[in-house]
């Protein structure tokens, strides 16, 4: 089997991460997308666990 092209390099992610934290922003995961993008979510690891108001309403927690 062949080696295949990375759909992301380290490079790029580590680009993204260093410029989102000169920004003043952290990190609180990212995702590689199967295009080839990277989506990074700011605030602190674990935020998006924490339910909203939308999903205590709708008793969806």
């Amino acid at each position: 089997m062949s080696n295949r092209k990375a759909i992301v390099t380290q490079s790029e992610i580590q680009r993204a991460l260093k410029a989102a934290k000169s920004s003043g922003y952290s990190v609180a995961k990212f995702e590689i997308l199967q295009d080839g993008g990277l989506r990074v979510f700011l605030g602190e690891p674990g935020s998006e666990d924490a339910p909203n108001e939308w999903d205590i309403g709708l008793n969806l927690t």
